[in-house]
């Protein structure tokens, strides 16, 4: 098991716990840590310690210095995102090179909540919100152990272990959204309700229940009107598709776009409405984006990739 370690505190205790359990349960681990460079001094400071900690533990130890070039041309919108396509792609990587059949992170209930709370403000779907940060995510092998656990915690249990941890400085700055749903938002909802973090993971696990349910309803719906398919190309029976209800219709639109295109993103409720709109108000309905082409002929409808 490869875990990825930070030099923060969720990590450190997951590498800490993982280590004292290894034994027992009889798994091998290897420690990965990715140094961005961002914050001068203590990003050494952070690598140091980690590769110190994994010598401690007698663990194999991976560092990733990544460049100015490399982070400037990366994929990604933003800091947070880049960082998070490097880390992946390193993690991935030595999974392949060292057989690690499994990645494992340090996120937190905190982290989890966060990003509910970030994602809802910005308006994700239900699915969004149901399929984030899974406790195991097995096309990538990734496990996230601490999920039922708070920061908190296990800075309790580090504490009790005389175990070193870092604080990135930069978490306690409001200037970023999430930053500001960490410092200020959190704490005002949970002096209205105390138990607001379990509260919402309540509320998530019930939202994974039912998208579930609906995702398999899809795929049942989609092998009853689907007439043909070919490459590029999904032809369904308008008839049949007309006699859904709504929420199997806009989920129809989603799972086949994502069937022809491999791609979920950029692709709103407003837009799959004002198709599903479309196709019920007009036989001659036709619809295109830079992902796929939309359109009904004899009493079908047509979805090509463009």
């Amino acid at each position: 098991m490869l875990v990825c370690v930070s030099g923060g505190s969720d990590s450190v205790a997951l590498l800490t716990l993982l280590s004292d359990t290894s034994s027992v349960f009889s798994f091998s681990l290897g420690v990965a840590h990715v140094n961005y460079g961002l914050r001068g001094e203590q990003s050494e400071e952070e690598a140091n310690y980690v590769s110190h900690l994994s010598k401690e533990l007698r663990l194999p130890y991976h560092y990733y210095p990544v460049t100015e070039e490399e982070f400037k041309n990366t994929k990604g919108t933003g800091l947070e995102e880049k960082a998070r396509n490097l880390r992946r792609s390193f993690f991935l990587q030595l999974c392949r090179d060292y057989d690690y059949s499994l990645i494992a992170l340090g996120h937190t209930r905190d982290d989890l909540v966060e990003t509910f709370l970030f994602n809802l403000i910005r308006g994700t779907s239900p699915d969004g919100i149901a399929e984030l940060m899974p406790r195991v995510t097995k096309k990538e092998s990734i496990v996230r152990p601490l999920l039922s656990f708070d920061k908190k915690s296990l800075i309790t249990l580090l504490n009790q272990k005389h175990i070193t941890y870092f604080t990135d400085t930069t978490n306690l700055e409001s200037h970023c959204s999430r930053n500001k749903i960490r410092n200020q938002v959190i704490p005002v909802l949970e002096e209205i309700n105390p138990s607001m973090g379990k509260s919402l993971l309540r509320f998530k696990e019930i939202l994974t229940i039912e998208t579930e349910y609906l995702a398999e309803q899809t795929r049942q719906v989609l092998v009853s009107c689907e007439t043909r398919e070919k490459e590029g190309q999904i032809v369904i029976n308008q008839e049949d598709f007309l006699l859904l209800t709504l929420a199997i219709q806009t989920r129809v639109i989603r799972e086949i776009r994502f069937r022809l295109t491999d791609n979920r993103c950029d692709f709103y409720f407003f837009q799959i409405k004002s198709i599903v709109l479309g196709i019920i108000d007009n036989k001659k309905f036709s619809y295109k984006d830079k992902w796929m082409r939309i359109f009904c002929l004899d009493d079908c409808i047509v979805f090509e990739k463009a």
